[in-house]
């Protein structure tokens, strides 16, 4: 077997493992901790990072993994795209719109539309279920992940 067709067949687990390794260093670059920190903080900064980045992959990892599951094409572009806006406006009515001050609307309307975009793709591209089409979701679920820690930073 060659090295190429190898690579052909590992491409989910090689794809997978570059996102999670690309999030984790994004996120350790983008939100540093300040100071001088003790060997206890540390461990406590990383454990933070990875469940974070983990846990907020949940959206997207959710659509993907339905889309790969069952093949459902529009089934898995609706769990990917419906969710995030669905917080949105529960949030806002929720809140009596008070939270939302730190971004125009438009620019909030904007930003929850890509990741909900970003989110459906993942989803159809896993339904077509085939190992490339499963990378280009996880490489989506890693993009969606960028924008979201990009957000909360």
């Amino acid at each position: 077997m060659t090295l190429l067709a190898r690579i052909r067949e590992e491409v989910v687990l090689i794809t997978l493992l570059a996102v999670w390794a690309a999030v984790v260093v994004y996120t350790f670059t983008r939100i540093p901790p300040s100071g001088q920190m003790e060997p206890g903080q540390i461990v406590f900064y990383v454990l933070m990072v990875v469940s974070v980045s983990v846990l907020c992959s949940f959206i997207p990892a959710i659509a993907t993994m339905y889309g790969w599951y069952t093949g459902k094409k529009a089934w898995a572009v609706i769990i990917g795209a419906i969710p995030l806006p669905a917080f949105f406006i529960l949030e806002d009515i929720v809140t009596s719109g008070h939270t939302m001050v730190w971004m125009p609307a438009v620019g909030a309307i904007l930003y929850v539309t890509i990741l909900s975009g970003i989110a459906g793709c993942a989803g159809y591209c896993a339904a077509r279920r085939t190992k490339p089409c499963l990378a280009v979701a996880i490489a989506l679920t890693g993009v969606w992940i960028f924008l979201l820690m990009h957000a909360i930073n």
